[in-house]
């Protein structure tokens, strides 16, 4: 399913278990979409990257522009 981020292909995966239950990944997410939501309804195990915190970014010494890039809806979740 596709997922919403700043690089050209981005998705999160369903994937089919042993056992029939199911497994939703989402990785570099930027905001939470329908797509999203759909992708993952049923799932029993969700696994969501959530890699920076909002704190650290603005304390960083990242330049502005890249600051705003990783905290915009296609950046990432905190």
């Amino acid at each position: 399913f596709a997922t919403c981020h700043d690089s050209v292909g981005s998705l999160g995966y369903r994937i089919l278990l042993p056992d029939g239950g199911e497994l939703g990944f989402a990785t570099d997410l930027g905001c939470y979409t329908a797509a999203v939501e759909e992708g993952l309804r049923g799932c029993r195990t969700v696994m969501l990257e959530s890699n920076y915190d909002d704190g650290m970014i603005l304390a960083s010494d990242y330049p502005y522009y890249l600051k705003r890039r990783i905290q915009s809806n296609n950046g990432h979740l905190s």
